[in-house]
């Protein structure tokens, strides 16, 4: 998370902001999902962050790319309009 941070921030401290989503919105925290419904759900977000730049999504999430597409087709990740 504080690496994702350092990467995505836009300041040269680290804000709330750039903290994972899973950890400031209290609807979204462990108790309330399943692990792959946070994992979903943090794919997106960097898929999101990143413009669907499949490259810099995967190496942020510390995956291959492969392992990203099947994770998207595993999850139906569909980008949004």
């Amino acid at each position: 998370a504080i690496e994702r941070a350092v990467v995505v921030g836009k300041e040269r401290q680290i804000m709330p902001e750039d903290l994972p989503i899973l950890c400031h919105d209290p609807l979204l925290g462990p108790r309330n999902n399943s692990l792959k419904e946070v994992e979903k759900a943090h794919i997106r977000q960097i898929l999101t962050d990143y413009n669907w730049n499949i490259a810099r999504s995967a190496k942020t999430l510390g995956i291959d790319r492969s392992t990203l597409y099947s994770k998207i087709k595993r999850y139906e990740i569909q980008k949004t309009a």
